[in-house]
């Protein structure tokens, strides 16, 4: 949730968190790549930035495994996101 919040708050660190270092940050998204439950979080967090977190939200809430699916694919800049499905550039 923190490289989720950074990338759409970019602010929410500096104001709710005592200015934590954004080398800590970086650190700990680095650290979570190592375990499995964390498998997507990068690939969240571009595709939260890339179709915003409303259209996000409600992808997942239309159909949460398609969303899984979608972000285990998912490829900046290869695929774009329109009307909650994915296309290949």
């Amino acid at each position: 949730m923190g490289g989720l919040v950074r990338a759409i708050v970019p602010s929410f660190p500096a104001q709710f968190t005592g200015n934590i270092p954004l080398d800590n940050i970086n650190q700990d998204l680095e650290t979570k790549k190592e375990y499995d439950k964390y498998c997507y979080l990068c690939q969240g967090i571009e595709l939260v930035e890339a179709v915003g977190i409303e259209n996000a939200i409600g992808m997942y809430s239309e159909n949460p495994s398609n969303f899984i699916t979608t972000l285990a694919e998912y490829t900046p800049g290869k695929h774009e996101i329109s009307e909650g499905k994915m296309n290949t550039n």
